[in-house]
């Protein structure tokens, strides 16, 4: 499980720190940060992954856009912490990094599990205690992290670094999910259903009969009159067709004519059954779904194994949050008046405390004023401020 976030000089997080629980929700106005959060995460994964040339690519950025504007620095710092590994002879795993744009590496970076530094990088060397405080100079090129480029046979041995390279790579983000990509044919997936979910025809296809079949009963929840299968097509493309049964007939509908709704829902539901991913990350996950079919999917992620973390603007989704799992999970983003973003619980901030009282967590949302909100955090900010 992914426990926390601290980075500094990543777009507009500055000095930005965020607590995660098994479902975490951010909300906030336009242009607070919350994408920013999303596409952070995503490049962690990609910085682990030793891809952050293509990671840039994918999103069409160049090495500047990762910087903040707000202050004048190369490297960006972060360090994340994981629940990892509970009862296997390890449990928080603490990943610190300095990351320089201009190499595209960890130029420093270290790994903490349960408190003992066990392998770092520093000025060109790396040090592991695993071997007898083993220390070797690096002569080898590599982009992104290091420690998570060795072989996996040698981190097999290192518990905690690969059991949380493991979960970087099992990630899924989706902050680009979209229907133009949803509609794509696919020849694999890769375990991924891509950037903008251009692989959901392939990550079905691919997926074990006995996965298929619990998808099947996972749609039937939302449409209980339509079946889907894949189709592989010539040069190994696979298409998803999907089928509506009436009384007296049935439509077959191919995968560039499915609706945007119904092709969002089933990419959420594919990665929900997934045996592998630790972490689905979701932009708006209200996004082109009915209002009436939006419960009883947060019903489902609520009661997954998976951890989730998704930005949303729908008071729906908060109301079928208990209150007490309302206020740990769902976080508030703003920018504070330097312009650097600051994450606070929603629930935690006086005046919705009060209004938590009378009302459900979604009504609470509704009634209130993101900009008034805001108002009223500055003048906290001042007083922390003296």
């Amino acid at each position: 499980m992914l426990n926390s976030i601290y980075v500094d000089n990543f777009k507009a997080l500055v000095d930005f720190e965020l607590r995660f629980e098994k479902t975490t929700f951010l909300v906030g106005l336009n242009g607070a940060g919350k994408s920013s959060v999303l596409q952070f995460i995503d490049f962690v994964s990609s910085v682990s992954k030793g891809k952050c040339h293509q990671w840039l690519d994918d999103r069409d950025w160049s090495p500047v856009d990762l910087n903040s504007k707000l202050k004048r620095k190369l490297n960006i710092e972060f360090e994340i912490r994981f629940e990892l590994g509970v009862g296997e002879g390890f449990g928080e795993v603490i990943w610190k990094a300095s990351f320089n744009r201009a190499k595209m590496r960890c130029t420093q970076e270290s790994f903490e599990v349960n408190g003992k530094t066990v392998a770092r990088v520093s000025d060109g060397i790396f040090y592991n205690s695993y071997e007898t405080n083993h220390a070797e100079k690096i002569k080898t090129e590599y982009e992104g992290s290091y420690v998570f480029q060795l072989k996996d046979s040698i981190l097999e041995n290192w518990p905690g670094i690969f059991a949380t390279k493991q979960f970087l790579r099992n990630m899924q983000v989706l902050d680009s999910l979209s229907p133009q990509s949803l509609r794509k044919k696919s020849r694999e997936s890769s375990g991924t259903i891509g950037l903008g979910g251009e692989r959901l025809s392939a990550l079905i296809h691919e997926m074990s009969e006995s996965d298929r079949e619990k998808l099947h009963d996972l749609t039937k929840k939302f449409y209980s009159n339509i079946t889907f299968k894949t189709k592989s097509l010539r040069s190994g493309w696979k298409e998803i067709w999907l089928t509506e049964l009436y009384q007296k007939s049935k439509l077959e509908t191919a995968q560039q004519h499915i609706n945007d709704g119904t092709l969002r829902i089933l990419a959420i539901l594919a990665l929900l059954i997934g045996e592998d991913n630790n972490l689905i990350v979701l932009d708006e996950i209200e996004n082109g779904i009915n209002p009436e079919l939006v419960g009883d999917l947060i019903k489902i992620i609520l009661n997954s194994k998976h951890q989730v973390l998704s930005t949303t603007h729908s008071p729906i989704i908060l109301n079928y949050l208990p209150d007490e799992s309302a206020k740990v999970s769902v976080q508030y983003l703003y920018r504070r008046k330097d312009g650097a973003v600051k994450s606070v619980p929603l629930f935690g901030i006086p005046s919705m405390i009060q209004k938590l009282r009378v009302m459900g967590p979604g009504e609470v949302f509704a009634d209130t004023d993101l900009r008034a909100l805001n108002l009223e955090l500055f003048e906290s900010d001042k007083d922390e401020q003296g």
